[in-house]
């Protein structure tokens, strides 16, 4: 829930400083993946991928966790996100287009790795296509009913 609430913070215009919720939580995710390895109830997997999703700082972390979570069965759609997170971070297009940079003018979708198969690998993933995903204003995807901010 920290996660989530110095995110909209930070979206609401608010002086918080992110990185250091992020840091916090960097030790406590590894010290449930060393202990622990990935959870295998969704709710669970679904919460510890959040904190996952924004440890851009700890790149092998994320890919450590990306291995547990296929291996696990965790939600191809966690798994799609995280998969884009880690392209992004390591300057790779994307492949299911859900990552958005500051652009000149905004937020802007990144670079996605044949773009003509996006909404083949969306679907496969139980994604709506990107077109119906920008068309609903959606720009970080679907909204869980834990959480509106990803």
């Amino acid at each position: 829930q920290e996660d989530q609430d110095v995110r909209m913070k930070k979206n609401n215009g608010e002086d918080v400083e992110v990185e250091s919720v992020d840091n916090t939580h960097l030790h406590v995710v590894r010290e449930i993946v060393d202990q622990e390895g990935w959870p295998i109830n969704p709710d669970a997997s679904h919460n510890l991928w959040l904190l996952v999703q924004h440890m851009d700082s700890d790149i092998p972390l994320q890919e450590r966790c990306l291995k547990l979570m296929i291996e696990n069965g965790a939600s191809k759609e966690d798994i799609a996100y995280l998969t884009d997170r880690i392209r992004l971070n390591k300057k790779l297009p994307q492949l299911y287009g859900t990552q958005h940079i500051e652009g000149a003018s905004g937020m802007q979708l990144y670079e996605i790795e044949n773009p003509e198969e996006v909404n083949k690998r969306r679907i496969e993933a139980g994604m709506m296509s990107l077109e119906e995903q920008e068309s609903n204003q959606n720009r970080f995807g679907p909204p869980k009913e834990e959480s509106a901010t990803q």
